[in-house]
């Protein structure tokens, strides 16, 4: 009895699993042919597919995703794009990758307004891992009339929410440097280091406000951290360190006291 039973519970898996590939076709079968085509550059063709598998699948996301994809980037057209987004968005409207893509769109057609309600909502959506910024054209158009204080107000409100947004603490560290304010402008390069930002020019520039804060070792190792990563540093600044290092070496062995013989 038992033997029976699971003979039977066999070919109920069998009929389930087999019968709907046949009659149905496997789901993402159109997908992977629309991705193959699409890198070997036969947009249309590849566009074809990912219409095929909406028509057999109409809730398959990754669908929408791929076919917006290529209107948006293969063929920078927008509105077409955005139409593919929206539908998307209707089956899946808590998906972050679809709102990050809507948010980027908006942004490149200059609708900064729509744009930035998107970059307010990713926050809600996203995981901890998961990161994004302003597109530094945007921020500058949106600054440019902007006096510093109103820049400085604009971008640290925007990182109370994003703290991973590397644009907006790259343009606040050019006003920190600018203004001379050293240890504000290290604190935004440190954070760019804690959310991944860990490039030559972060590194060049953490060695110049330790340079200016009178840090000669942390500048060092931040300067040769740079250099490593493929960034220019002029020897003299390596020159002139190792002689502030030296001194300051020299300076504590003088400040000790020599015990009696």
């Amino acid at each position: 009895m038992i033997k029976y039973f699971l003979v039977l519970l066999y070919l109920n898996l069998v009929v389930s699993l087999f019968i709907p590939s046949v009659l149905f076709g496997f789901e993402y079968e159109h997908i992977a042919k629309g991705d193959q085509l699409r890198k070997q550059g036969k947009v249309k063709e590849a566009i074809i597919e990912y219409e095929k598998e909406i028509n057999d699948y109409p809730s398959s996301i990754d669908a929408y995703k791929s076919l917006s994809y290529v209107y948006h980037y293969e063929l920078i057209n927008y509105d077409k794009a955005l139409e593919l987004y929206l539908k998307a968005l209707q089956i899946a409207p808590n998906d972050y990758g679809l709102n990050r893509s809507i948010m980027y769109l908006y942004f490149e057609i200059d609708n900064i307004k729509k744009g930035i309600d998107y970059y307010e909502l990713l926050p809600s959506i996203r995981s901890s891992k998961e990161r994004y910024a302003f597109p530094r054209e945007t921020i500058y158009k949106i600054t440019e009339k902007m006096t510093t204080d109103e820049t400085i107000y604009f971008c640290l409100k925007y990182l109370k929410m994003n703290p991973s947004d590397y644009i907006l603490r790259e343009i606040l560290v050019k006003i920190y440097k600018k203004q001379s304010k050293w240890k504000k402008a290290k604190h935004e390069l440190e954070m760019m280091l804690e959310y991944g930002g860990n490039t030559g020019e972060v590194y060049f520039h953490l060695g110049t406000c330790y340079n200016n804060l009178r840090c000669p070792e942390k500048a060092m190792d931040y300067f040769l951290l740079a250099k490593k990563a493929g960034t220019y540093v002029p020897e003299a600044f390596f020159e002139n360190l190792r002689k502030e290092i030296d001194e300051i070496q020299h300076n504590k062995c003088e400040s000790k006291e020599i015990p009696d013989s």
